[in-house]
């Protein structure tokens, strides 16, 4: 099954389009139903967000229908995260992850062009797991090759949890992760992610590697 059209919403505003959001839905959801809670709400001022960001773009995109293990039906959702008592179940998550990132990675190009390739005004973010397609998805585009001074608007999470957590872990305990800098540790991790979620759909997706902020990324 192909992923669904995501859901646009662009200001009537005269105004020239100036940024980006890309929010991704939880479990259960679809970016139609994400947009119209998020968008439910108001400011301390009583202003919806579209009204304070005229110029902004809202991007919804919705995951491809998987069957879930947990709940025996099929889900909208960006993977299978059900519980992991079965041998195959892993592999399982990994695949999903790496079909979503590489949908996400091509979202995340095509609005950058849009904006005539400057990333820094496009922002990537997503709720439950959401968040956490977006942490890998932002790991696979770092790894995209060697590491340029391209800033990226901003990674948004809410609820959400990081994949393989334990094995992200590991890593850095074997690799003595306490004593590398910050960009020792971001090759790291970006490296840990391409190698773990392989897949010829994913390397091309994305031109421009993206440079992470350690400040805001703490594992």
């Amino acid at each position: 099954m192909e992923f669904p059209e995501p859901y646009i919403y662009s200001s009537q505003s005269a105004q020239p389009h100036t940024h980006t959001v890309i929010l991704l839905h939880g479990r259960g959801s679809n970016g139609p139903e994400f947009a119209e809670e998020f968008f439910a709400g108001r400011t301390s001022t009583d202003q919806s967000l579209t009204s304070c960001l005229p110029t902004w773009r809202w991007v919804f995109p919705t995951a491809r229908e998987r069957w879930s293990r947990q709940f025996q039906e099929e889900l909208f959702a960006w993977f299978d995260d059900g519980p992991r008592h079965a041998g195959d179940e892993e592999e399982q998550r990994i695949d999903g992850l790496g079909q979503s990132a590489a949908y996400i990675l091509g979202i995340l190009k095509r609005e950058i062009d849009l904006l005539g390739g400057n990333s820094s005004r496009v922002f990537l973010g997503g709720i439950s797991q959401g968040m956490a397609t977006v942490l890998w998805s932002v790991f696979i585009a770092a790894s995209r090759e060697r590491i340029r001074e391209q800033c990226f608007g901003g990674v948004l999470g809410f609820c959400g949890w990081l994949p393989l957590g334990r094995e992200v872990e590991e890593l850095f305990r074997r690799n003595n992760a306490s004593s590398k800098t910050p960009k020792e540790k971001q090759r790291l991790i970006c490296d840990f992610a391409l190698n773990t979620i392989t897949g010829a759909a994913i390397v091309p997706e994305i031109e421009k590697p993206i440079e992470l902020s350690w400040l805001h990324l703490c594992f």
